[in-house]
């Protein structure tokens, strides 16, 4: 008798948390001090100080949900494969095997173009899930600085995906975006 194998799943997660925690932390730092130094003052019209006071509230507040956001980030992945079916949590994505028909993994390359400041325009690889369940075709984009290998990916749907098919793509779908002209 064949004993089910239990893999661990395989989870995707994204990368460049690094600047949002910094920039919630210093939010929450800005406020704390602006508010210790707000407490000093005296003699100070009420105007100001509801201003200022409401300024600190908003930094702390500001700076704790996105602190909030980015360990939220940190713990959930983007991309969930188990023996359950694929699971894409940020989009409210939940599949089983037995509803998906096809899935294929390729690279898209996007050409960004930026009217208002050239210097942010640029090519930028991203690999991609194409998911087919039932009619529809759901596009899963993975956005990390260094693309994970093709080989890794179909190795990893391979575990699990059972009878579904999984194509790995070679060819570069390429894409341009465009920003609006100021």
């Amino acid at each position: 008798m064949a004993v089910p194998v239990h893999h661990e799943p395989y989870e995707i997660r994204g990368d460049g948390k690094g600047s949002a925690a910094f920039g919630s932390a210093f939010a929450v730092v800005l406020g704390l001090l602006v508010f210790n130094m707000v407490l000093s003052w005296d003699d100070t019209p009420l105007v100001v100080l509801l201003f200022f006071w409401a300024f600190c509230l908003l930094c702390v507040v500001g700076g704790l949900l996105g602190l909030a956001a980015v360990l939220r980030s940190t713990l959930v992945p983007d991309f969930r494969l188990d023996a359950a079916g694929f699971h894409a949590p940020g989009a409210r994505f939940h599949a089983p095997w037995s509803e998906i028909r096809l899935i294929e993994v390729g690279t898209v390359e996007v050409h960004r173009q930026d009217y208002g400041q050239p210097r942010n325009s640029g090519y930028q690889q991203r690999r991609v899930f194409w998911v087919t369940r039932g009619e529809l075709r759901y596009e899963f984009q993975i956005i990390r600085d260094r693309p994970l290998s093709l080989g890794e990916l179909d190795q990893a749907l391979a575990r699990f995906a059972g009878q579904v098919p999984v194509r790995v793509l070679e060819s570069v779908e390429r894409r341009t975006q465009w920003t609006r002209k100021p």
